[in-house]
């Protein structure tokens, strides 16, 4: 663009790439459309970098399959301010890279994948999204890694429910000053949350609800109050005890039920003592067993 500027008028798409390929798009304003960029189904091998996109109303950069036989395309070193979204992975795009954009004042979220699998989102700037910062739907087999988030009201999302996100790797990021969760898992199998750090999140440092087969490791939550520590480790971590540590005057099954009192999403009682072939001696006292 050679620092041109492309004004709209609130409607339709400032640069489109229907299906083309090897094209680089870069050093320009593209703003008050619908959508500032949107590569669609067959664009593969193109650069979109060095651009400003703001003010747009759905999203600055939107990809809607946006690869050809699994080659993605490369979004790098651009600027999104006050746009609906600012970066969206719609529709089965695949193998994305997403890296060093700056992405703020997002009036939904900072960085959306929908459908979307075996992207990388990496070393992205984002901050004072007012939905997520990154939040994943459906989404699966895809790598987010190094991001810096500040201020936005949630950190970064897998899943949601009957949406869920499986195989994801959410690793070395950081989150802080959030008004809601710095990361959750939501209805999603198989996922990893590593070595992130989170701070300030007022909702809580990492949530798991319905997530299954998920590893948590290495990650520093040292911002959180007390009360986000007590949340997490009741809702989140779960406690193995090396020493006899039953209620002696409750049966297997009311020592089991003790815990879904406190929990926010607890298993099933009778299919947690199955998991550890004990559902047969459910009535009985710790000292028949």
């Amino acid at each position: 663009l050679d620092g041109h500027i492309i004004d709209g008028t609130g409607i339709d798409t400032g640069i489109l790439n229907n299906g083309f390929d090897n094209v680089t798009i870069e050093d320009g304003l593209v703003t008050e459309f619908d959508y500032g960029v949107m590569l669609n189904p067959g664009s593969s091998k193109n650069t979109v970098t060095d651009l400003r996109l703001e003010l747009n109303q759905e999203a600055g950069l939107g990809l809607a399959d946006a690869d050809q036989n699994g080659v993605g395309n490369t979004i790098k070193g651009n600027t999104l301010v006050e746009n609906g979204i600012g970066i969206a992975l719609y529709s089965n795009s695949r193998n994305q890279l997403i890296t060093e954009n700056n992405v703020g004042g997002s009036l939904k979220e900072g960085i959306v994948l929908e459908q979307a699998s075996g992207n990388t989102i990496t070393d992205n700037q984002i901050a004072t999204s007012a939905g997520h910062a990154i939040w994943m739907q459906a989404s699966s087999d895809n790598v987010v890694t190094g991001n810096d988030i500040v201020a936005s009201f949630h950190g970064i999302a897998i899943g949601e429910e009957l949406l869920p996100s499986n195989r994801n790797l959410v690793e070395s990021n950081r989150i802080v000053d959030g008004l809601g969760m710095g990361i959750s898992v939501i209805d999603s199998v198989d996922n990893q949350i590593l070595y992130n750090e989170v701070r300030d999140a007022q909702g809580g440092g990492i949530m798991l609800d319905l997530a299954r087969n998920t590893l948590i490791r290495g990650n520093d939550l040292a911002g959180l109050s007390p009360r986000e520590l007590t949340r997490y480790r009741r809702d989140t971590v779960g406690f193995v005890f090396q020493f006899f540590n039953l209620v002696p005057t409750l049966t297997a099954r009311e020592n089991v039920m003790v815990s879904t009192e406190i929990a926010r999403h607890p298993l099933d009682v009778d299919e947690s003592l199955a998991l550890v072939e004990l559902k047969a001696r459910s009535d009985h006292f710790p000292s028949q067993m």
